[in-house]
Order: C-alpha cells, then structure tokens, then sequence
C-alpha cells in the first residue's frame, strides 16, 4: 500500500522526472541538488522509520509511520522522550 507525505516541496511537472522521483537536472535551474539531496534525506529517514517499525511488534499503520517520520526527520518533537523537567512541566500544565 503506497503512503502518500507531504514533503512541502513544489516544482513544475515539466521540471520533475516521474521516474527517478526527482527535479530533472538542468544547468539554469539553481538549487535542483539542494533539494535533490533534501527528497534523498527524506527517503533515507523513511527507510530507516519503516524498518524500525517494521522490527517491533506492533501493527503497521500509515498515521504512525508518517508521526514517527516527522520525528525522525525533527519537524516534531518526540513526546515520549523528553527530560524530567519537562515532565514537571507537562504535570503542571495538565492539572491546570
């Protein structure tokens, strides 16, 4: 089952390679191996957030994989790791 995410990354379909799932290369456009490299970051994170999951014993669903994908790649922090004084913190804010 394909997993559809948002990457927040526009481009012109004359400019995107449907098969390599990329920016085509072009010498007048600038930054295409910038954000080459960002899509190949994100398909490495993915990779990697995919076999973790699938390691454990818990039932793949998409809406965890793309939750712990915006973690891994640090647009969301990790609510179940966090220090003791953001646990008082959090205490405090849920007993108001």
């Amino acid at each position: 089952m394909p997993i559809k995410y948002s990457t927040g990354l526009k481009t012109l379909p004359a400019e995107w390679n449907d098969k390599k799932q990329r920016i085509r290369e072009k010498r007048n456009m600038e930054l295409f191996e910038d954000v080459n490299a960002n899509l190949d970051r994100i398909e490495n994170h993915a990779l990697k957030t995919y076999l973790a999951m699938s390691n454990t014993n818990e039932l793949f669903q998409a809406m965890n994989f793309k939750e712990q994908l915006k973690i891994d790649l640090g647009k969301k922090k990790d609510l179940t790791k966090f220090s003791f004084l953001e646990y008082i913190e959090k205490v405090i804010d849920d007993c108001d």
